[in-house]
């Protein structure tokens, strides 16, 4: 396919296909070296970032898996990894790259693991343990007064101050993307970005609807089954066409992943000197849609 880079105005023919095995293979080498640093973390970003590289990693596999089928391609399986490579990629910039400080930053992870840990407080499996049920109420009540306590130390209007308690206040598992709103460094609003608002990802306004077509292949909605009867009931052309439109999503997310990763991370700048020299100029190019 042919990317355009705007500041230059010129067009890149890349092969989507190979780039993608290749950032799967950066990604893979990252971890190795990482493994092998003194230290693997600088605190628990630093941890949470090398589960989430591995996480990432696994979905990769599993996306070229099936990608590289010599049968009909099973693009409703595709578009749903290719959807949840998306949304670690979003999560992750959203948590550890937009925040402006540490405390936003601290705030945005405390509510990812409340939202996390209300997965088992509320749920209504027969099979947990009450002991453990109540050691994750103690881990959330833990959490809701550290970001009470961050809450006091920025410099935010009571209105957004009331939003991010009304966030803690939820009792919901739902996993979402917020912002700290601002005017004249003050926080005035915090606001939840949802997965479809492409725009906390990524700058291009082509991207605008990329979230809302993972979707219409993989959810199971009427939209979905119908997408499945129509993807099997067209030439291989098409079904070329839409393959490639998921691969290169793939391409897009994890490589925004894989450089955000390396900007946030301990010893980030010596991770990214493991991205295969052949595709550092496109990875830097993803990263900049």
């Amino acid at each position: 396919m042919e990317v355009v880079i705007p500041e230059h105005n010129i067009r890149v023919r890349i092969d989507m296909n190979q780039c993608l095995l290749d950032i799967k293979s950066s990604m893979e080498s990252i971890l190795s070296k990482w493994a092998m640093l003194p230290s693997i973390g600088n605190g628990e970003g630093d941890g949470i970032s090398f589960c989430m590289l591995q996480m990432m990693v696994c979905k990769l596999n599993s996306f070229v898996t099936i990608a590289n089928n010599n049968g009909r391609q099973d693009i409703e399986t595709l578009s749903a990894i290719a959807r949840g490579i998306y949304e670690m990629a979003f999560i992750y910039h959203n948590i550890f790259i937009t925040p402006e400080s540490d405390k936003e930053s601290e705030i945005l992870l405390l509510l990812w693991k409340i939202r996390g840990f209300n997965n088992r407080i509320y749920s209504n499996d027969p099979y947990q343990r009450p002991e453990q049920k109540s050691r994750d109420k103690k881990e959330v009540e833990h959490f809701c007064l550290k970001v009470q306590k961050l809450v006091k130390e920025l410099n935010i209007s009571e209105k957004a101050s009331k939003q991010i308690l009304h966030a803690l206040d939820k009792g919901t598992s739902k996993i979402t993307g917020y912002q700290f709103v601002k005017d004249n460094g003050i926080i005035t609003s915090f606001e939840p970005v949802s997965f479809e608002k492409t725009s906390g990802l990524f700058k291009n306004k082509e991207k605008l609807v990329l979230y809302e077509m993972l979707s219409s292949h993989s959810h199971p909605s009427y939209l979905g089954v119908k997408h499945f009867d129509y993807m099997h009931n067209v030439d291989t052309n098409e079904i070329e066409r839409v393959k490639e439109y998921l691969i290169q999503s793939a391409c897009y997310c994890s490589a925004k992943f894989m450089i955000d990763v390396c900007q946030k991370v301990k010893n980030g700048s010596e991770l990214r000197e493991s991205i295969l020299p052949q595709i550092r100029f496109y990875v830097d190019i993803f990263n900049g849609m």
